[in-house]
């Protein structure tokens, strides 16, 4: 129903926001002011520079799967969060925001798994435990 909806974006902020650029990532830094400056096409260019400068970098990959995800690119954000989630895999809120990417996406079953992985590495991580009881009460119904 519509009414998660704004739950699911907040998460999937939460999750972006829970582990600030590290000082050696300007341009992440960069891209998370145009982002507030509501500068879209530029944020995400920036965020794609600073991958291509450092292609190791979680921060990089998780801010730019935000991104996507905040603009309704699931499946980008899916892939940006899995290239996140492989160079930081004990990051609980990088699951939990998977996890929204694939609830909009329609894809429960992997949502779930996502949360649980979440859950599983952090109990108190942000939203995850109330995204869980949404999908289960969801089932594989249609997306929203």
């Amino acid at each position: 129903s519509k009414r998660y909806a704004p739950i699911l974006i907040l998460i999937g902020s939460l999750a972006a926001a829970t582990s600030g650029a590290m000082g050696d990532e300007p341009l992440v830094l960069e891209g998370d002011q145009l982002w507030a400056d509501q500068q879209i096409e530029q944020a995400e260019s920036r965020y794609r520079q600073a991958i291509t400068v450092n292609p190791e970098s979680p921060t990089a990959h998780r801010q730019l799967a935000a991104l996507l995800l905040a603009q309704g690119r699931n499946r980008d954000a899916i892939e940006a969060y899995q290239t996140a989630i492989t160079l930081d895999p004990g990051n609980a809120g990088l699951f939990a925001a998977i996890a929204v990417a694939y609830v909009h996406e329609g894809s429960f079953s992997a949502a779930r798994a996502m949360c649980q992985q979440a859950l599983q590495l952090d109990p108190e991580v942000a939203g995850a435990q109330s995204l869980l009881q949404y999908i289960e009460a969801k089932g594989d119904a249609e997306p929203f």
